[in-house]
């Protein structure tokens, strides 16, 4: 995964990438299930395909990794686009067929988009959902984009109903995990609120336990919060850097991309030597997969000139 014009290497971590689109699928068959077990199962079929229609950006790749970064859950997670896309969809379909158009098919596809964006705006990356009229995103920090209750909760769904043959789950299935969501996006909140903290992130694997980051004059404090307990985990702190330095890192055109997608990249480590200077950087915001994603590394000659840059992404 190297860029042919420099240096620059992308490790891209394609396992995370993977559970987030098998679970948006998960979710979108669930309601399939509940569409055929009301008799309509067409209309759930369109629901399947809208619900994964979005993660299509990572086609993106073929324009190269930093294009990939810029729009990843851009173009593809705008509400305001959202009908376009899914009327391109369908359109082939019924061209193809003869069938006349279905508005009704029209409607399941979109409210599987956006039910796909309304997922992954309550996680932590964010999604562009005003683009092209706006490319800020928004994300409201209430579930990790791989998060270990909803997880279990669409498991339980499938156990359920295709196991067990409970069709009641179908209609507990959605209540719950809305609740679920929202309780740890007003959970999410009232700690920040409490600890005045930065940045409050939610863990991947434990629902009660938030990755704390806290900046002030002195450096970078982060810890892990059990909002059950109240009691907080030291991770580390980390002091400020020189502008030297933070401008040497800036020459790196992996650490600016890097800084343009992270949530809190910051420098960590910093090697000197007659031959040369080493800069590692992390985002010190999230902490799942144990700090993986963002996680940077620069190599300098003894003059400045850039020699490695890889970036975790």
């Amino acid at each position: 995964m190297i860029d042919e014009h420099s240096k620059i290497v992308y490790v891209r971590h394609y396992e995370r990438v993977a559970m987030d689109i098998v679970h948006h699928t998960l979710i979108g068959g669930a309601g399939y299930v509940i569409a055929a077990d009301a008799g309509a199962p067409i209309v759930g079929t369109a629901f399947l395909v809208g619900s994964v229609l979005p993660d299509l950006d990572v086609l993106f790749m073929a324009l190269g990794k930093r294009f990939y970064l810029q729009f990843h859950q851009g173009p593809s997670h705008s509400v305001i686009l959202a009908p376009v896309w899914s009327a391109l969809t369908l359109y082939p379909f019924f061209a193809f067929t003869g069938l006349d158009w279905s508005w009704g098919l029209y409607i399941a596809l979109l409210a599987g988009v956006w039910m796909h964006l309304l997922l992954d705006w309550s996680n932590t990356f964010g999604i562009m959902l005003l683009y092209p009229v706006s490319k800020r995103r928004f994300r409201l920090d209430a579930v990790f984009f791989v998060d270990s209750v909803t997880l279990a909760l669409t498991l339980f769904f499938y156990l359920g109903y295709a196991v067990m043959g409970w069709g009641w789950v179908c209609y507990i299935y959605p209540g719950l995990f809305l609740a679920y969501v929202v309780g740890k996006y007003y959970g999410r909140c009232r700690i920040q609120g409490q600890l005045g903290a930065d940045f409050v992130i939610p863990s991947a694997l434990n629902p009660v336990a938030y990755f704390v980051l806290e900046e002030k004059e002195n450096g970078v404090t982060t810890y892990l919060y059990n909002g059950w307990t109240s009691t907080k985990r030291d991770l580390g702190q980390h002091a400020p850097v020189s502008a030297e330095v933070l401008a040497l890192a800036r020459s790196s055109r992996v650490f600016c991309d890097m800084e343009g997608i992270a949530r809190a990249l910051r420098i960590t480590e910093i090697h000197a030597s007659d031959s040369g200077t080493e800069i590692q950087a992390a985002d010190l915001a999230v902490r799942n997969f144990g700090g993986k994603f963002g996680a940077t590394r620069l190599r300098f000659d003894e003059k400045g000139k850039i020699l490695d840059e890889v970036a975790n992404i």
